[in-house]
């Protein structure tokens, strides 16, 4: 090895040209990253939903259709279109958010009520003009694997409506909901308890407690 190595290597370095960083380039291109239109993250916002219901979002026309329409396919499916007044998902909601979800609905909302001891939530909501859409997680570890209890309360107006597919802004499609769902209606509210692990007797006391609370508000 020759003695003038070490000199030799730090003179090499030295003589090494390394350009600048264009940082005002950078900060120039990334100022004029294009924003995600709200409509396709409000589309994948309501597909993270799916925590424990299939729903899927489709996109339609963008004309102005100033309601909510439900029905149901042939499959059971049902399907949930609105345009207006509609919000994302809110995973773990506070009282605040359902009280303004229940404040915004164009329909008497009257919660769900006499859920199974130790029932957590709504840990979901999601709400639309005429519907509301909860999410429960149910207690018991005999449970664990089928633990999610959605409900869907609706404006009975939503499923007498006349409706044009073309003009829906946005379009839920929960699979099966009537196949093994339990349904029932109190005043001009429609109650939808989705299939879940519910027994038939934690099914009949929420809904004599909710008709209770209906009642018991309406005095």
């Amino acid at each position: 090895m020759r003695s003038d190595f070490s000199n030799l290597c730090k003179d090499a370095r030295e003589r090494i040209c390394v350009p600048a960083v264009p940082l005002t380039a950078i900060r120039h291109g990334a100022g004029k990253q294009p924003v995600p239109r709200f409509g396709k993250r409000r589309k994948g916002l309501i597909a993270a939903f799916v925590a424990g219901v299939s729903i899927v979002a489709v996109a339609a026309g963008a004309e102005v259709w100033g309601g909510t329409h439900i029905s149901f396919n042939r499959s059971g499916a049902m399907e949930i279109a609105f345009n207006r007044g509609g919000s994302p998902p809110i995973q773990n909601p506070t009282r605040e958010d359902v009280r303004l979800a229940t404040r915004r609905a164009d329909f008497p909302v009257v919660l769900p009520a006499g859920l199974p001891e130790g029932t957590l939530g709504p840990v979901t909501l999601m709400s639309g003009p005429g519907v509301l859409l909860l999410q429960y997680n149910l207690p018991g570890a005999w449970r664990r694997s089928n633990h999610i209890l959605p409900i869907i309360l609706t404006n009975r107006q939503a499923l007498e409506s006349k409706f044009e597919s073309a003009r829906a802004r946005y379009k839920l499609l929960i699979p099966r909901a009537r196949i093994g769902g339990v349904h029932w209606a109190i005043g001009q509210e429609e109650v939808f308890v989705l299939p879940s692990s519910l027994t038939p007797i934690e099914l009949a006391h929420i809904k004599s407690a909710m008709i209770a609370q209906s009642a018991g508000a309406s005095h």
